[in-house]
């Protein structure tokens, strides 16, 4: 099974269903009507509900690089999520790498897999 395949089983459902009662439907960063459920953190269980919150699709999106434009100036979380857009902008030019030696991964550009010799 890939991980993706776990978003169609029926204890994502469940786990989904219980996100969204827990935040009464509304997005967890602006208060609009909510329908993504977006993992905090994945390496503490797929399915655990206190590192998943329920976002509407704008604000899902500040994960995948997009300002949070549709937010007010008001929103005290807007400063943090302009960040948060900008490290996944910049994660994107980036790729995981393990290094042997060193023994850990590490963030590399994706242009060095193709400059590195082999």
């Amino acid at each position: 099974m890939q991980w993706r395949d776990l978003y169609d089983t029926e204890e994502w459902q469940r786990t989904r269903e219980f996100v969204y009662e827990r935040h009464g439907g509304k997005c967890h960063i602006c208060g609009n009507p909510g329908r993504d459920t977006h993992h905090l953190r994945y390496d503490q269980g797929f399915y655990n509900p206190d590192y998943l919150i329920l976002v509407c699709r704008p604000c899902h999106r500040i994960w995948q690089g997009d300002p949070p434009n549709h937010l007010p100036d008001s929103n005290h979380k807007k400063p943090a999520l302009i960040r948060v857009a900008e490290i996944a902008r910049a994660l994107k030019s980036l790729v995981q790498v393990y290094n042997p030696n060193r023994g850990l991964w590490e963030w590399v550009p994706k242009t060095w897999l193709e400059d590195s010799p082999c």
